[in-house]
């Protein structure tokens, strides 16, 4: 038997979920906008609570912008970081942030208030590795960017 740490569940979550809105991105390229969203993830957690963060990422979570398929991108995985932690199944796979969902949620809250610590715990953890994905991306294109500044620099000195 192997061990493993209890969040690398959740890390490849996170990262699925940022290569999933680099995949939707022009040229492959997260927007600044975008990765201060995600690095707010974990701030919005902490004051909002999950139930007001999940019912802001199905406010966001639609149209064609990047912004907006990013929140939808995001609110799904929360929704099913959440069904994960309370053990429900999901019909199909990265299914968005809905009125339904949310009455469901405060539902099971209401039973059994620990559902909501459970819940707070696990997006919480979620959130963290997103913001440190996200951190790692924008350092990632800042070098890309200046690599490719140099390039075109040096070709214009070669000729």
């Amino acid at each position: 038997m192997t061990l493993q740490r209890a969040d690398v569940d959740v890390a490849a979550t996170a990262m699925k979920v940022l290569a999933e809105i680099r995949g939707t991105s022009e040229n492959q390229i997260v927007s600044g906008q975008i990765l201060t969203r995600l690095a707010r993830l974990p701030a919005q957690l902490r004051t909002s609570g999950p139930l007001p963060t999940l019912a802001f990422h199905a406010a966001k979570g639609k149209g064609d912008k990047p912004l907006g398929r990013a929140y939808a991108i995001v609110g799904a995985a929360l929704r099913a970081e959440t069904c994960a932690v309370l053990d429900w199944p999901e019909d199909e796979a990265d299914q968005a942030v809905d009125l339904a969902f949310l009455t469901r949620l405060t539902g099971k809250v209401q039973e059994d208030p620990v559902v909501l610590i459970q819940v707070t715990l696990r997006l919480q953890e979620f959130s963290v590795w997103l913001r440190r994905l996200a951190e790692a991306l924008d350092g990632e294109q800042e070098r890309s960017a200046k690599k490719r500044q140099d390039q075109r620099e040096d070709a214009r000195a070669d000729d």
